[in-house]
């Protein structure tokens, strides 16, 4: 990764004695590492695109760069923004202040007038910020039944990682990032489920974790520990095919907990396991016996592509989490209320909160498996899944 080095103005350094250089270089390094550390990678991409968009304005203009006239960044937000949403303009001037405090600029955010203009701005263009439609339990059933319905019958690679990402997200809660992030080792199976362990997340910037529990689900279709499961033991058994050491590390099937194996060719979509209730013994033994991304990009029936340096680790970017989401709605015929935004990666988590509320589940516990930080943010999806609980409306005698 390249460092994350912000734009600057040129300037000229002070004689250094020899003696001290080496040094004052030694530290101007950790320095630089600890700053590159204060800013995610996603945040940083974002500011640097909108800084880049800023320059190109105003080079166009043949105005200043850096450091930026408070006049001149109003005239481009009222001009390069006109079709802009409020939450991208708030990025781009978080870039332009950003830039400026890493240069040793004040920044024009400062200024009384520009704070003044985007705050017109912010009331000119009030409205309900647009969320992602929330998938509902039924909606999830009609993806996984269509994924079984799929040519491959809901074997191929793809059909079974795709499953077990579609309910693990669900029941989770996890965002598209922190789904894309997920090693194996940062599962840890129990009795009663599956531990999964956050490392990092958008509110959670210094990395202090969160661990979120996923229980076993009463229809064994429908389980998002069997999906994880059956897809870490298919995972297993193509990294065994390509290096055998894998297999004797892991070695042969140990009993069922419940004594069944289930089988998919005989059942239908709605009727079809993801897999068989491994013993506790060996979902221990599977996972120490992979290292690596959980979630793995795949083409085809096979792990990553011709471009990956190693395909069977490539892991799966956190847009295609969403890609693949949108995709496999669409596939399952599902359609968005109003015909609005397409089913995303924000959708299963949307509709967890949803779901959950409606089915009597206390803010508490919401706010704790989906690590919200503000309960305002939670109960926009809470009040929409038990709008109509105890409703007034319903005590006026009509």
């Amino acid at each position: 990764m390249t460092p994350k080095t912000a734009p600057t103005a040129a300037s000229s350094a002070n004689q250094v004695p020899p003696e001290s250089q080496a040094q004052l270089q030694a530290l101007d390094q950790q320095v630089r590492r600890l700053r590159d550390a204060s800013v995610a990678d996603s945040t940083w991409n974002a500011y640097m695109s909108a800084w880049n968009r800023w320059a190109r304005w105003a080079s166009a203009h043949n105005l200043p760069i850096l450091p930026a006239r408070p006049s001149d960044v109003a005239r481009w937000i009222v001009d390069d923004g006109a079709s802009a949403a409020v939450s991208t303009i708030t990025t781009w001037t978080s870039a332009i202040g950003f830039v400026h405090r890493q240069a040793g600029h004040t920044s024009p955010l400062a200024d009384a007038e520009l704070r003044d203009t985007l705050a017109g701005l912010r009331r000119n263009r009030r409205r309900a910020p647009a969320q992602a439609p929330p998938l509902w339990t039924s909606d999830v059933e009609r993806i996984l039944a269509a994924i079984d319905d799929s040519p491959a019958g809901g074997e191929s690679l793809a059909d079974v990682r795709d499953r077990a990402l579609v309910l693990l997200a669900f029941a989770s809660a996890l965002r598209a990032s922190e789904l894309a992030a997920l090693q194996v080792g940062d599962l840890e199976p129990d009795t009663d489920g599956l531990i999964v362990r956050v490392r990092t997340s958008k509110t959670d910037q210094v990395g202090q974790g969160a661990f979120v529990g996923i229980p076993w689900a009463q229809r064994p279709q429908v389980c998002p520990v069997r999906a994880v499961d059956a897809w870490l033991t298919r995972l297993y058994a193509v990294l065994a095919a390509a290096s055998p050491a894998v297999a004797l590390e892991v070695g042969p099937q140990d009993p069922l907990d419940d004594g069944e194996q289930f089988g998919t060719s005989e059942r239908s979509s709605a009727q079809r396991d993801p897999g068989p209730r491994l013993s506790l013994a060996r979902r221990r033994k599977l996972l120490a016996g992979i290292d690596g991304a959980l979630f793995r990009s795949v083409r085809g029936n096979r792990l990553g592509t011709t471009t990956d340096a190693d395909p069977t680790r490539a892991r799966l970017h956190r847009n295609r989490v969403g890609d693949i989401i949108t995709r496999r709605a669409q596939a399952a015929g599902l359609q968005t209320p109003g015909g609005g935004r397409y089913y995303s990666a924000h959708s299963t988590r949307a509709g967890f909160a949803t779901q959950a509320a409606a089915n009597g589940a206390s803010e508490r516990a919401i706010m704790e498996q989906g690590r919200w930080k503000s309960l305002a943010v939670a109960r926009g999806y809470i009040r929409r899944g038990g709008v109509f609980d105890d409703n007034a409306a319903s005590r006026l005698g009509l």
